[in-house]
């Protein structure tokens, strides 16, 4: 501690007394530069820590409305074909963003089928989307194992800008978004907590058709 805050009085043009009675700080001055960059290290790499889950935060906080023109790129689909994720004017459709990598996508694929299957004959649309890059064995083994019976896109990895453009950043998986029918966004969650937000979702779902 005593090194740190030296640093930060050489930094200030203030000194701190030797630690150790009759050494000179002359000595350590190589020590304490090192000591200094280790620390300016550190704070940098917290500092990027901290801005990427802010980041994500802020990005589910700030999603306001999917739009057709944002979402007019199309996708390849599990089972052929090609399909946009353009919401559908006068429909809610819920977005269901995943890799097979995830665990917390494993858990809530499941529960989000049941969402599909109790309200797609009210009007839900419901979306898959993977995330697995350029992988059409692993999205189609996911779709199979967790019993998926709506559609489900193939994205271009995480960083697919089509993708971005229309659902904001995927850096956290699962991720669902609802819209409702003008295609403003009610419900948005990424990452573990998801699964547990599924209650409020069914929820907004059943307030929205």
């Amino acid at each position: 501690m005593i090194q740190i805050l030296s640093y930060f009085a050489s930094f200030f043009g203030g000194s701190i007394e030797p630690i150790y009675p009759g050494v000179s700080w002359r000595r350590y001055d190589v020590q304490r530069q090192l000591q200094g960059s280790v620390l300016v290290l550190s704070c940098t790499i917290l500092i990027f820590i901290c801005g990427t889950n802010c980041g994500s935060r802020q990005a589910v906080s700030t999603l306001r409305q999917v739009s057709r023109q944002a979402c007019r790129a199309r996708f390849a689909k599990v089972g052929g074909g090609y399909q946009s994720l353009a919401p559908k004017p006068g429909f809610p459709k819920l977005y269901f963003v995943f890799a097979s990598w995830s665990d917390h996508s494993r858990l809530v694929a499941p529960r989000v089928q049941q969402l599909f299957e109790r309200y797609r004959s009210r009007g839900l649309h419901v979306v898959g989307v993977s995330l697995d890059h350029q992988s059409r064995v692993f999205a189609e083994a996911f779709t199979d194992v967790s019993g998926i019976t709506f559609d489900v896109l193939r994205a271009d990895g995480v960083l697919d800008s089509s993708l971005t453009a229309c659902l904001g950043p995927t850096r956290e998986v699962p991720k669902l978004i609802l819209v409702d029918t003008n295609g403003n966004v009610i419900h948005h969650t990424a990452g573990p907590n998801a699964n547990s937000s599924i209650d409020t979702l069914r929820s907004k779902i059943a307030s929205t058709l």
